[in-house]
């Protein structure tokens, strides 16, 4: 086994032809990870990012495992001037869910304890390394915190996640009979409710409404969430990929836009991405004219269904601790953002005595909860 560091642009679309066949193969098999999804956010964030993409070949030159990742600029002012090593579509205004890097399941004390070192061969080029939302399941975890102990200084969890996640039976009459009686009927009367009066339906993006109709629509149901724009998802770049990605993927199965309409008017919508048999929640969105109808429990009631008519046997939120999550899902994994950095920097050394200083200083202060960014980098 032999390790190749891609730098160039020409030797990442080399790997175009390999990349989702690995993917398919991975314990870590994250639609935020196939080649397209990666692509597009390539197009996007070119322009502050340079390739470092760890390849492991075998004696007879062929694949066997690939580290997606970028050098590039912190998200915040603290960060700005600091080279992050991180993975693809984990870094700048488009990040991904569950990254991990793509190795065959079964291979990875063969393939991984190899890939990693791409962390050692490119110090000259980083200061920090950061990974986020790694699945603390994957196998690649232990050898991925291995190397960065023995490549940097610091090296540390930084968050651990919580992501709720539950097992689907074949149908939603079998889901909601591990519920109560009384949350049951109380779904039961929210779409009685809903309906009195009106002609509700339940549809779905690309088959009983128009593609680009929905989309648009649906935009504008999550902004009503975000109304000050906090949201990621809002963002010029993540909605042009995004926007991308559902033209093709609602079409072939990969994605779902489940959706709630009330007299020809869509008033909620789930957007969720498939991978095998999981499909993992991604954005939300809902018009609050309606907010007291229990508009959040339907839209998910019908997001179940789509996941268990399509046969997926997991059904997961993703990051994010919020008491509907409870509600749905009883079971949780984790995702970890890890960093450490280089010892030879002295920018990460200066930023690092800085951080110790703020927080030391910041521990002799009454606590203040402060409103923190979805993709904060921030000391």
């Amino acid at each position: 086994m032999k390790l190749e560091i891609i730098r160039d642009e020409p030797g990442y679309l080399a790997l175009e032809p390999v990349w989702d066949k690995l993917l398919a193969k991975s314990h870590t098999h994250s639609p935020f990870q196939s080649w397209e999804y990666v692509w597009l956010w390539w197009q996007e964030c070119r322009d502050s990012f340079q390739l470092c993409i760890g390849v492991v070949r075998d004696h007879e030159d062929q694949i066997q495992g690939i580290a997606p990742l970028v050098i590039g600029p912190g998200s915040d002012r603290n960060r700005r001037h600091l080279k992050h090593l991180g993975f693809m579509n984990g870094k700048g205004p488009i990040q991904g869910e569950r990254l991990d890097f793509i190795v065959p399941a079964g291979r990875e004390s063969e393939v991984t304890s190899v890939l990693v070192t791409v962390v050692t061969e490119s110090r000259h080029l980083w200061d920090v390394v950061r990974l986020n939302k790694i699945p603390t399941e994957s196998m690649n975890y232990a050898h991925i915190m291995t190397e960065l102990r023995w490549a940097g200084r610091g090296m540390g969890v930084l968050n651990m996640t919580e992501c709720r996640w539950t097992k689907l039976p074949a149908t939603w009459n079998e889901y909601a009979m591990l519920h109560s009686g009384k949350w049951r009927q109380k779904m039961r009367k929210r779409w009685e409710k809903l309906s009195e009066g009106h002609t509700a339906r339940k549809v779905l993006a690309g088959r009983e409404v128009p593609l680009e109709l929905a989309i648009d629509r649906f935009f504008e149901l999550h902004s009503f969430i975000y109304p000050e724009g906090v949201s990621s998802f809002l963002r010029e770049q993540c909605q042009r990929l995004h926007r991308t990605l559902l033209s093709t993927w609602l079409l072939d199965g990969r994605a779902i836009l489940s959706m709630i309409e009330l007299d020809g008017k869509l008033i909620a919508g789930i957007y969720c991405l498939r991978s095998n048999t999981e499909t993992l929640q991604y954005q939300l969105g809902r018009d609050p004219q309606y907010a007291k109808l229990g508009l959040g429990n339907l839209a998910m009631q019908w997001s179940f269904e789509c996941a268990m008519e399509r046969g997926s046997t997991i059904y997961d939120f993703l990051p994010g601790d919020y008491p509907y999550k409870r509600e749905w899902c009883d079971r949780v994994r984790f995702v970890s953002d890890i960093e450490c950095f280089n010892p030879l920097s002295l920018r990460g050394f200066v930023f690092r005595i800085l951080r110790n200083l703020k927080r030391l200083i910041s521990s002799s202060k009454p606590t203040q909860k402060a409103p923190i960014s979805e993709d904060s980098e921030s000391v």
